[in-house]
């Protein structure tokens, strides 16, 4: 569908810029105000013939900060002149009324409707793109209520996705919702909901690998694992998922803008796992009293991290327990080959 051009389409970018220029002005004392729709109109000169003119002032009086006034001006010309040029603009303004006074599941509802009835409307995707916005601010109020609000957009792109006239059109139902989805994913992470936050990435994996969202949700799971990993701080089972995931990102999209923020991950990861591995194997040496037992943590941390201090320290722990006969070492610890570390000559500590 070709662009109507800016006189008849307003996107939703420009439409949140002039609600809010124009809310600025009314607070600043500016009476007359200007929006696509309806051209300047003083807000002081309330129109009482002409329903042309009273739709123009309604429509401006969401634009200058009485939104909710408009919404319901705008309802009753709806009802007085049903059959009006102007009545999709009023029905599309209400939602945006709507949305400007914060009550975010209505403004979604009333562009619902405002899709049934204009199917083929010129500002339909503007209409979902608003809607997204809406289940994403209802998210941030309540959870449950703007999940659910997602859910409809998912069934909404995948249904039409099925309906498409031509795989082109299918294409972008289908992106729409993965977008959706990812969306859906995103409002659960900033409620610190990782466990589900993975879940729902790994459905916009599963639906579309393909998608160009995949890196960008492959790259969250990973984050996700490292967040549950520092959330619940009980063993390193997500600890080791999250470096895994990292590492095959990184591995996967070395370009990916998110890469070096991976690589940033990743390191974290490795001192986190050092950190935690340290603690076991100074049980092992102390409390315990089982060196041999330590063995696996201090080579993991000698390898890993080689030039760190830590790494010193297990050295030299492990020279110390290769040389004290009384205690049993396995021979799969007697010649360590380890990455980024040289193996033991002959002679030195370890080779007995």
């Amino acid at each position: 569908m070709a662009d109507p051009g800016p006189s008849r389409r307003m996107g939703t970018v420009v439409i949140l810029a002039l609600l809010a220029a124009a809310l600025a002005g009314r607070v600043c004392g500016a009476v007359e105000v200007w929006m696509p729709e309806t051209g300047e109109v003083n807000l002081d000169d309330v129109p009482r013939d002409s329903l042309e003119a009273r739709f123009r002032h309604a429509a401006a009086l969401i634009g200058g900060g009485d939104a909710m006034s408009g919404v319901l001006q705008l309802r009753e010309l709806i009802a007085e002149s049903p059959d009006a040029q102007w009545v999709e603009q009023a029905h599309y303004l209400i939602a945006v009324g709507l949305f400007t006074a914060g009550r975010y599941e209505k403004a979604f509802r009333e562009w619902a409707e405002f899709l049934r009835a204009y199917p083929e409307s010129e500002r339909a995707d503007d209409a979902r793109e608003m809607q997204l916005k809406a289940a994403t601010l209802r998210a941030e109020e309540n959870l449950d209520a703007g999940l659910a609000l997602f859910d409809e957009l998912i069934a909404d792109g995948q249904s039409r996705e099925v309906a498409a006239p031509n795989q082109e059109a299918a294409a972008r139902c289908r992106e729409y919702a993965v977008l959706c989805q990812k969306e859906k994913a995103d409002a659960i992470m900033r409620a610190e909901d990782y466990l589900l936050a993975r879940e729902e990435y790994a459905v916009v994996l599963e639906y579309d690998p393909d998608s160009a969202w995949a890196p960008y949700c492959w790259y969250k799971v990973a984050e996700c694992e490292l967040e549950l990993d520092m959330w619940l701080r009980r063993g390193t089972e997500h600890l080791q998922s999250a470096g895994r995931a990292f590492r095959d990102f990184i591995a996967s999209y070395p370009e990916h803008e998110l890469a070096q923020e991976a690589k940033e991950k990743l390191v974290q990861v490795d001192i986190e796992q050092v950190a935690r591995y340290k603690v076991i194997a100074e049980y092992y040496l102390g409390p315990a009293r089982r060196p041999a037992a330590s063995l696996p943590y201090l080579q993991y941390i000698r390898s890993e991290l080689p030039d760190t201090d830590e790494a010193k320290w297990a050295a030299e722990k492990m020279e110390e327990i290769f040389a004290d006969p009384s205690i049993p070492v396995k021979d799969r610890y007697r010649r360590l080959e380890l990455p980024g570390v040289k193996p033991a000559e002959p002679g030195e500590a370890g080779e007995q």
